[in-house]
């Protein structure tokens, strides 16, 4: 199912970046969800999946971790850029919202959902990463 090199060990540095490429995306998506929503479009599965890219993006190594990271960071922005653009009528409040959201619409579910699965996805990187860094040459005198 995956490779070998989902179980070696990922260097704490390439974790970090990846977590923080990964809540960049996530605020990224929000911002183009509302940004969408004002032109009447409902890309909800922004949030989840750009935190997957940008998790993907900058982690050098493929991880199971970083994957499940991303998904819960996906989830986490989707059910967030959805209470802002369409809080509960009775409570505005994000409390109220979370209590409730198996209120929310199917198809919001669905593609909160989708978006998590996305940020999985992609989060999980692959070897190299997308932009290699580059290690410094040592040239000799």
């Amino acid at each position: 199912m995956f490779s070998n090199t989902m179980h070696q060990s990922v260097p704490p540095r390439d974790i970090v970046l990846g977590v923080l490429g990964g809540i960049a995306g996530a605020c990224l998506g929000c911002f183009l969800f509302h940004a969408f929503t004002r032109q009447g479009f409902y890309a909800m599965v922004l949030p989840g999946a750009l935190a997957g890219i940008g998790c993907g993006s900058l982690s050098r190594h493929r991880s199971l971790i970083l994957g499940v990271a991303c998904a819960f960071i996906g989830a986490i922005a989707g059910v967030f850029a959805e209470w802002q653009y369409a809080p509960f009528i009775k409570d505005k409040s994000l409390g109220y919202f979370l209590m409730h959201l198996h209120q929310l619409r199917p198809l919001s579910q669905f593609l909160i959902f989708a978006g998590s699965l996305l940020a999985f996805w992609f989060g999980m990187g692959r070897n190299g990463g997308v932009w290699p860094r580059r290690q410094a040459v040592k040239r000799d005198p």
